[in-house]
């Protein structure tokens, strides 16, 4: 439970407060070989949600998974699913306080499925994909949200010292509904600088404009590391993360989660890019004690309206081609036992 003035960040990550959960979890596990499998893992739950204050219901998740390891060929491989009733998103139309308005979630269902081949080869590989179906909304004809992502990463171990990995992961959601977010210099989602905002404040003046609109994200990492000692390492990591937002009708959200379809032609289309390089010295110089030094190379770009672009090789480009931000960090953890300082007794 966390009230609505809990700050998020006093204990670390936490992605919102105002929150009620409950759950019940349970697990399955078979820890010695049988049959043609090494072992068998399982798990399964449900949970359910609440807003903290008004005490609002949010969602109900029923989850399950399971994986297992073959005894001959060790290949390991496994699958997850979850079912939703329809929910109700609170936190997406971005406005305090919460209750008044809230995004309708249709009712879906998930399942996902991965595959590892043997890491004790040289060459060893991982594929999963995963597919999230929507239920129609009974509310007006709109066609349906459906989510498809899969991921590919092969990884190739040098010798005991030097191993490479690659790792691609895709994703789209079509029809998706949320909040149209606002351009650069914007408070909000609308702004009366723009002439087919204006027209809709001067009906609507605290109008909330959602948008149901088409994400692919494309996320490619490069990973190199390298074992100098067992004390000793260097792990060197490259990635680019693209994501592009279509925009293909909008509606104006009313309280009790509402949808009315607006006439709005303004180009919200938008595309994110994000490039980065990370480098990661660390020594072990004693039980318990590491120097870790660290250098990031960061730089990224939002490209909104006509600049929005799904060619992937273009967005690359562009934010190889940005200004940079360099940082270096180092960090020194000695562990001091206070039984070695403490004086012996005789």
């Amino acid at each position: 439970m966390e009230s609505h003035t809990y700050n998020p960040n006093d204990l670390g990550i936490l992605f919102g407060n105002n929150n009620i959960s409950q759950g019940l979890y349970g697990n399955y596990n078979h820890y010695k070989p049988f049959w043609k499998v090494n072992n068998f893992y399982s798990y399964f739950g449900l949970d359910q949600s609440y807003l903290y204050k008004p005490t609002l219901y949010q969602k109900t998740n029923l989850y399950g998974g399971a994986n297992t390891t073959f005894t001959k060929s060790f290949i390991t491989t496994g699958f997850n699913f979850d079912v939703n009733p329809i929910n109700r998103d609170y936190f997406e139309p971005r406005v305090n306080p919460l209750g008044k308005f809230y995004v309708r979630v249709p009712a879906n269902g998930n399942f996902g499925a991965f595959v590892s081949s043997d890491y004790r080869k040289k060459l060893a590989l991982d594929l999963n994909a995963g597919v999230r179906v929507y239920g129609e909304d009974d509310r007006f004809e709109r066609p349906r949200r459906l989510g498809i992502g899969f991921g590919f990463s092969p990884r190739y171990r040098v010798n005991n010292k030097l191993n490479f990995r690659y790792s691609l992961d895709w994703s789209t959601n079509r029809n998706q509904i949320g909040y149209v977010n606002p351009s650069s210099g914007d408070d909000g989602s609308l702004s009366s600088d723009y002439p087919e905002d204006k027209k809709i404040l001067d009906e609507f003046p605290e109008a909330i404009l959602l948008g149901r609109r088409r994400v692919v994200t494309v996320s490619n990492v490069l990973t190199a590391a390298y074992t100098f000692t067992n004390r000793m390492s260097l792990t060197v990591r490259t990635r680019h993360y693209t994501s592009t937002v279509r925009y293909l009708g909008f509606a104006r959200l009313a309280p009790g989660g509402e949808e009315t379809p607006v006439d709005y032609t303004r180009n919200r289309d938008n595309t994110f890019n994000a490039f980065n390089i990370d480098a990661v010295y660390s020594w072990w110089f004693a039980p318990g004690s590491q120097i870790s030094i660290v250098w990031k190379n960061a730089g990224s770009t939002f490209l909104q309206a006509n600049q929005a672009t799904p060619l992937y090789f273009d967005n690359l480009s562009n934010t190889i081609n940005t200004p940079h931000n360099n940082s270096v960090s180092v960090k020194i953890l000695y562990y001091l036992d206070y039984l070695a300082l403490r004086p012996r007794r005789a």
